[in-house]
């Protein structure tokens, strides 16, 4: 039995011809209007690999402009660039972000590739956080060092540092960091700290290192924004003629541009150049554009 029909109940028809299955809930009442009674059914349909293969190809026309403007700035083997895009394309249609970013680790191996783009946008943010770990690590207390250490990892520091001490019997990190800081001297005490905030400062990523998987999944996704954007652009100009207005729409967050925030709601019609650099070029932002209807 499949996932929806565990779930919801749902019938489960199979497909012989095409070896692919359908999910379809049953009808539901959901109202009437006016005497008619209204009635809902959910179809869920399971695509095989060679389906989704073929509906990539619908999908070309959009995603590639959009993976050639994005890629064109990536600085990487030429051959793996031009090879990746079969791939990722059947990723994209499948509708798997974990596909996606996988084939990226695939053709773009971690340390063989940079990404301008995200070296101005995500790393200037990423030296402000490691200054901030830095400034954290230096004041922390012995307890909030320890309280950053898993619990396996706090027993056998106190089983280290207090050999004569008596077993513990929690097993909760604050119970043993708390044991640990009232059996150790003063001495072991100014060690500890000094110790684990080296450690501390020794983990942290050094800032203007790209963080591989992070820069994957931008990547991923600043594709997607602008095969969509290309996409939805296309159904949007067949109505313009008779709905010319375009509503700017952003889900606005701390990464969201001050800019894009300030047109949130606002109004501007098919034609307005505003709409040439939507997506924007901040990599976390989703600005997109609504048919005011």
């Amino acid at each position: 039995m499949g996932l929806f029909s565990f779930l919801f109940g749902n019938k489960t028809i199979p497909n012989k011809e095409r070896g692919t299955a359908v999910f379809q809930s049953p009808e539901k009442k959901i109202g009437s209007v006016g005497g008619i009674t209204l009635t809902s059914s959910l179809v869920v349909k399971q695509f095989t690999e060679e389906e989704t293969r073929e509906n990539a190809k619908e999908n070309r026309w959009s995603y590639e402009p959009a993976y050639r403007q994005v890629m064109g700035t990536v600085e990487a083997d030429p051959k793996q660039i031009s090879a990746m895009f079969n791939e990722l394309l059947v990723a994209f249609t499948a509708g798997s972000p974990r596909r996606e970013y996988g084939v990226v680790k695939q053709f773009l191996p971690d340390g063989t590739w940079r990404w301008p783009a995200y070296d101005a946008f995500v790393l200037p943010d990423a030296e402000a956080y490691y200054q901030e770990c830095m400034d954290e690590i230096k004041t922390a207390s012995l307890f909030d060092l320890l309280m950053w250490h898993k619990a396996p990892e706090l027993r056998g520091l106190y089983t280290e540092m207090t050999a004569d001490n008596p077993k513990l019997t929690s097993r909760k990190k604050a119970d043993v960091s708390n044991a640990l800081i009232a059996a150790i001297t003063e001495n072991q005490h100014l060690a500890l700290v000094q110790r684990l905030r080296d450690k501390a400062i020794a983990e942290l990523e050094l800032p203007g290192t790209p963080d591989y998987k992070e820069m994957r999944e931008l990547l991923c996704r600043r594709i997607s924004s602008i095969a969509y954007e290309t996409h939805r652009r296309s159904q949007r100009m067949e109505l313009a003629n008779r709905y010319p207005m375009w509503e700017f729409f952003v889900i606005a967050n701390d990464s969201t541009p001050e800019e894009c925030i300030k047109r949130k709601g606002k109004r501007f019609r098919y034609d307005d150049l505003i709409w040439d650099n939507v997506p924007c070029s901040n990599l976390r932002c989703g600005c997109t554009a609504h048919t005011v209807f």
